[in-house]
């Protein structure tokens, strides 16, 4: 518990470091104040993305990375399709519904894949 509370303090207070070096680094570049100020704070947006990205990656690997459901000859075979770049779009997009949790079983699978 405590090496995670540490673990959490540090990060934390790396974030705001890395926003005030951005904000310095600005204002020596010869930007307005406002303008230092707006590129720090969007270096911390950009920091807690990726941070969220990267938890979702290491610990949650079933949105981030989920198991394909379908492969494209249940696809050409589900949709009547012929092979070709259309099977690997729709492949796609069946993996970002199940990232997004809209689909979680084969069924929902085949279900989405006619809904489009």
């Amino acid at each position: 518990p405590i090496a995670a509370s540490l673990e959490n303090t540090f990060n934390a207070d790396a974030s705001y470091l890395v926003c005030i070096k951005t904000a310095i680094i600005g204002h020596m570049q010869g930007y307005a104040p406002q303008v230092s100020v707006e590129f720090a704070r969007k270096t911390l947006s950009h920091l807690q993305v990726v941070s969220l990205l990267l938890d979702r990656w290491f610990h949650r690997p079933e949105t981030a990375r989920p198991v394909r459901l379908l492969d494209g000859v249940a696809v050409m075979k589900t949709l009547g399709i012929p092979p070709g770049p259309k099977v690997g779009e729709l492949l796609a997009a069946l993996q970002e519904a199940q990232g997004e949790g809209k689909v979680r079983t084969r069924e929902d699978a085949l279900r989405y894949l006619r809904s489009l």
